[in-house]
């Protein structure tokens, strides 16, 4: 009887020794986990990071090139100093206007150009009164903008692996006038949409003439050069006409005479979708802020 008892209290010993290992691990066990995911969480957010700023890098490289290009053809055109200079508005216009997770590789550039001569070149092509060679040298310039990005925001994509780095470009001002700003800071502006050409000095129009459209034919239709390039098939057609281009925005669902992305996605939906109203609204909605920003 009493070796019994005496292995009954072993197992008790026994038993609460193992209790008491059981506790403590699963003590410890609640303590270490968290701390393992919060460890690898952290080490996902670095790869993330990582892997953003290789992209960004990517972005300012294309942007960096671009300009300098872009300045190189410019300069040729007839003002030797004149400077091209970027401004990353990413944050500024896609994380406002869009929740697609692409935003992260998606980047906008605002375009500037500047020149420490145009005052002088200004002030000597018009001293005797008339701007026909100062906007002659304007025009010169913005046919050289335009074949980079302008009229409108254009799109460059970059390939990186499996992804795509769309990189928007366009002026400062989203226009597609050419805008050089002098030393001083006055701004020298040439606009030649809406069929007019015009120049504009600190703001104040100083010259503007009226140009005559010619009837389109089959061949002129053929020959019109179109820059652009934005998604949703938006274009800018750009035509020249005895020396002076002009420029006029067209657009196949009439997006520029919506002011409010919602009417022209009830309006349009079941054209984007097919008939289907609710498959076409997003598409139509997205077609107005691509074509407007």
């Amino acid at each position: 009887m009493r070796g019994n008892t005496m292995s009954d209290e072993k197992k008790g010993k026994v038993f609460l020794i193992s209790m008491t290992v059981i506790i403590v691990l699963l003590f410890l066990s609640q303590g270490a986990y968290p701390k393992y995911k919060a460890g690898k969480y952290e080490e996902e957010q670095k790869k993330i990071a990582a892997e953003q700023k290789k992209v960004d890098a990517k972005a300012e490289d294309y942007i960096e090139e671009y300009a300098s290009q872009l300045q190189d053809k410019m300069r040729l055109a007839g003002v030797d100093d004149l400077i091209v200079t970027y401004d990353d508005l990413t944050d500024d216009i896609f994380k406002k206007y869009t929740s697609s997770e692409e935003v992260n590789y998606t980047y906008y550039y605002a375009v500037s150009y500047s020149s420490e001569s145009i005052d002088q070149i200004y002030a000597e092509d018009t001293q005797d009164g008339s701007y026909e060679s100062f906007i002659r040298l304007m025009e010169n310039e913005q046919n050289v903008m335009n074949e980079g990005h302008a009229p409108g925001d254009h799109n460059h994509d970059i390939e990186y692996g499996d992804q795509t780095i769309t990189v928007y470009i366009g002026n400062a001002d989203r226009s597609s006038a050419i805008n050089i700003k002098g030393h001083q800071g006055t701004e020298y502006c040439l606009d030649t949409s809406n069929g007019q050409s015009k120049l504009l000095v600190g703001g104040v129009t100083v010259n503007a003439v009226q140009e005559e459209e010619e009837p389109e034919t089959a061949e002129s239709s053929s020959n019109t050069s179109t820059a652009g390039g934005r998604l949703g098939g938006d274009s800018f057609d750009t035509s020249t006409s005895s020396g002076n281009a002009s420029t006029r925005r067209t657009d196949p669902y009439d997006v520029y005479d919506y002011d409010d992305p919602d009417d022209f996605a009830e309006e349009w939906a079941e054209e984007f979708g097919d008939g289907d109203y609710d498959d076409g609204y997003d598409d139509a909605y997205d077609y107005w802020e691509d074509a407007w920003y």
